[in-house]
């Protein structure tokens, strides 16, 4: 399986006795793309573009132009990242470029007649580049941090539009914003320190926070438990957890950090199904577009329980069911590939275009259509979701899915 990771490329020397180091390369594209490379650099590049097993192409850089440039970039990297022009019929599978080396192709891709610019117009007139700026703007950025917060008396907080500190005091407890998170804190005669807080003297609550398309965020429970909303997600929750069990319901996706407690299991509800656990991390997702609701562990153990039948999986394994079934089945998963979306990764673990195409509209808050039967094929690796989406679309196609942009909607074709 190849992964996709998100670094610029390019390096030193004269003469190519034995593979460099990738890093190394990484910093001589860079340079090269930047126009700060040293003849000896460049010598060092020309050299790793036409070393074995490319020997069948000379390149003379006094004949040099744009085009045969980034066909024989694009060239080296995918046999340095061991791809070859990949068809297999039988396994109808897809593999990408690793990402790390991707990110040089797709600077060279995405430039077109702006690399062009970039590579040997150095002296270009300011109208040019003011419509350069131009396709930047036009360009859909990646999902950020945001959510709704629904308090227990219907007020709603727009988490993107206030600063740092207190948002509101709920009986005993304050939810502050802090770092890009909500933190809810539990203080004996909590009062507002500052003005706008709003105030709901209900002792005990739910609260509802919810991630739109295009947006992610994290908050810490009264327990301590930490929460992770991936976009289009949901979590309700008590402001403070009474009783026996600590209970919430999710919707999307959502990855939690449970604190331990003994005396007090940890209960998510999710489709007519219990997920019990006492302290551990898992991930649950529950999209409604999606056939099936999952659940994976990476640490502890967890109990999913729905209908009649219930499974313990331990960390590694995937317990998962059909939402007209109550059937569960146990499979051994990459947890990385899981929580990639944590890190901040788009993971295609085994996907589908279709299914690719939904995680993409619900980090892009955009639209997607397909022009004639969906693509088939199924794709693995890993793309650092913080790009904008003219770029991961750039990616895919290199990678044979004919996907574009037009009017904040993304266009799907076999052609």
């Amino acid at each position: 399986m190849h992964g996709l990771y998100f670094t610029p490329l390019f390096n030193k020397g004269y003469v190519l006795m034995q593979p460099l180091d990738k890093e190394y390369i990484e910093s001589l594209v860079e340079k090269r793309l930047c126009g700060t490379i040293t003849p000896e650099e460049q010598s060092l590049l020309e050299q790793w573009l036409n070393r074995e097993p490319m020997e069948e192409i000379t390149w003379n850089s006094s004949d040099l132009d744009e085009s045969s440039f980034r066909e024989r970039l694009l060239r080296r990297i995918k046999e340095d990242a061991g791809i070859s022009e990949y068809s297999n019929a039988t396994k109808n599978k897809l593999a990408l470029i690793p990402y790390r080396w991707a990110a040089a192709a797709l600077l060279l891709m995405m430039m077109g007649s702006v690399g062009y610019f970039l590579f040997f117009k150095k002296n270009v007139s300011p109208p040019d580049v003011v419509q350069n700026k131009k396709i930047i703007i036009q360009d859909i950025a990646p999902g950020h941090s945001g959510a709704i917060l629904t308090l227990a008396n219907g007020k709603k907080v727009y988490i993107d539009s206030v600063g740092n500190g207190e948002i509101a005091v709920q009986g005993n407890q304050w939810i502050v914003k802090k770092n890009g998170q909500l933190i809810y804190e539990t203080e004996s005669g909590a009062t507002p320190s500052k003005r706008g807080v709003i105030v709901d003297n209900n002792r005990v609550s739910n609260n509802t926070i919810t991630t739109p398309r295009g947006r992610e965020f994290q908050i810490v429970l009264s327990d301590g438990t930490k929460v992770w909303l991936n976009a289009a997600s949901s979590i309700t929750f008590g402001t403070v957890f009474t009783g026996k069990e600590r209970k919430v319901t999710v919707t999307g996706e959502v990855y939690f950090e449970v604190a331990k407690d003994t005396r007090r299991p940890f209960i998510v509800s999710v489709d007519k199904a219990a997920i019990t656990v006492l302290g551990t991390h898992f991930d649950v997702m529950d999209y409604p577009d999606g056939e099936r609701v999952k659940t994976t562990l990476l640490e502890g153990a967890v109990k999913v329980s729905r209908g009649g039948q219930q499974v313990i999986i331990k960390p590694g394994q995937q317990a998962s069911f059909f939402r007209q079934s109550d059937a569960i089945y146990v499979t051994k998963v990459d947890t990385d590939q899981a929580v990639a979306w944590v890190e901040g990764k788009l993971s295609l673990d085994d996907l589908g275009v279709e299914a690719i195409m939904r995680r993409l509209s619900r980090w892009y808050d955009v639209d997607v259509e397909f022009d004639g039967p969906v693509p088939q094929g199924h794709f693995w690796g890993l793309i650092k979701r913080d790009i904008t989406l003219s770029d991961m679309l750039r990616i895919l196609r290199a990678n044979g899915i004919n996907a574009n942009l037009k009017d904040k909607k993304i266009i799907v074709s076999n052609n």
